[in-house]
């Protein structure tokens, strides 16, 4: 059997240093595997040291990215490459592809025939490969035979490889194994309500965090599972009431949160089908169904920021048909009517809650305020309003005044001669 080295994939994400032995153990143990078969060894070929800040630990982690060389296979004479896996997690579907060009969420498992037995059997895991430009799928006991040469283990060994990349990388989804913890999807939201400020504070990815600035999934994870016995009595306390506040939120926009999901479009790559493993599944009639409970953290996590935030990104301003400016001078007392209320939440503080109101006057200029009075403000109701200007921002391109002090103004009649 021919074959000859190329290096396929750039495997950037952080691999613990800690496990360069086990990922070692296991070159050697193909390489013993695949000199049997006059096959080219694994080998690293680079090895870049970097590190991550580990926030549920407090202290640096040291890390490797590492290139690795692949040996091509060959059937029947012809050159084949190795595109990726599906396998079964605990029953959840993990897709792992190294070839942009296939969607391997896209096939049916169920239905899939194998190309070397031609049957449509159940199967633990498939390998894909492209032979003459055409995707082929093997089950997982017929590769050996279609090859002539047993690459099973070779194949492992890549999905091993992705596996210590994803347990560093929650785009790469985190929190792997086995045993894998799970939360219902209510108290999961809860804690990204808590982690981003109601979806305003941004998301941070582990690539970008660090000490200052602690990747969203990480945090997201400490809400989930605290570890209660490093804290004090009174920090346990605050912890719990925070916690359900995020859970009130929660439940005041899951229905919301649901709908946008389900409306999503149908994934177009294998990123998007493992958000959709994560999040949902069929039922018997084929329906795409929210699970009740999410194991797959880390698509879940960025999917469900993601479509929120989408949705309810403002529209792009024409500054032709609305008046996208500030308005007023710092300090100056404004009468301002006729503002529609276009935002509207609640966030519980130190100091108490506080409702936070976005108006929009007749002309489209915007305006915010912050306040803790006992006036209701309703959404998409228009009051007429006094407020003192505090400063002005910009959000998502758009202009905003803010607003203090503000109270229902009501103009007085003249006297009557």
């Amino acid at each position: 059997m021919e074959t000859k080295t190329v290096t396929i994939k750039t495997y950037e994400a952080e691999i613990k240093q800690r496990h360069l032995p086990l990922l070692q153990e296991s070159i050697d143990k193909v390489n013993k595997n695949l000199v049997k078969y006059n096959i080219p060894e694994v080998k690293i070929l680079q090895k870049l040291e970097s590190s991550y800040y580990d926030h549920e630990k407090h202290r640096d982690v040291d890390t490797f990215k590492l290139v690795l060389s692949h040996p091509t296979l060959i059937h029947n004479g012809r050159e084949v490459t190795y595109v990726g896996t599906i396998s079964f997690d605990g029953g959840i579907k993990k897709i792992h592809n190294v070839d942009e060009r296939f969607v391997l969420g896209a096939l049916d498992v169920k239905t899939l025939t194998c190309d070397h037995c031609h049957k449509a059997l159940p199967r633990t895991k498939w390998s894909f490969f492209v032979e003459e430009g055409k995707l082929i799928h093997i089950g997982s006991t017929c590769s050996k035979d279609y090859f002539g040469v047993s690459v099973e283990r070779l194949l492992d060994f890549w999905t091993f490889v992705s596996e210590l990349k994803d347990k560093n990388d929650e785009e790469g989804y985190g929190y792997g194994g086995r045993s894998r913890p799970s939360a219902s999807f209510k108290d999961l939201l809860a804690a990204i309500l808590l982690t981003t400020h109601d979806f305003e504070g941004g998301y941070v990815s582990k690539a970008n965090s660090n000490e200052s600035k602690p990747s969203t999934a990480n945090l997201v994870m400490g809400w989930l599972f605290p570890y209660f016995r490093g804290m004090g009595e009174i920090e346990k306390q605050a912890f719990l009431l925070s916690w359900d506040a995020g859970r009130t939120k929660a439940g005041q926009i899951i229905d919301e949160v649901k709908s946008l999901l389900l409306a999503l479009p149908p994934p177009q790559n294998d990123f998007d089908w493992n958000l959709f493993e994560a999040l949902f599944h069929y039922d018997g009639e084929g329906v795409t169904v929210l699970n009740d409970f999410v194991s797959f953290f880390g698509p879940a996590i960025y999917g469900i920021y993601k479509t929120w935030v989408d949705a309810h990104k403002p529209a792009l301003v024409d500054d032709d048909k609305v008046k996208n400016e500030h308005f007023g001078k710092e300090g100056e007392r404004l009468v301002l009517t006729g503002l529609r209320v276009v935002f509207s939440q609640f966030r519980e503080g130190d100091f108490g809650v506080t409702h936070i109101i976005g108006f929009e006057d007749s002309e489209g200029r915007l305006f915010k305020s912050f306040y803790s009075g006992s006036d209701e403000y309703k959404l998409d109701s228009v009051y007429n309003l006094k407020g003192t200007v505090k400063g002005h921002n910009n959000y998502k391109g758009r202009r905003e005044t803010v607003l203090s002090r503000i109270a229902y103004y009501v103009e007085k009649k003249g006297k009557k001669s």
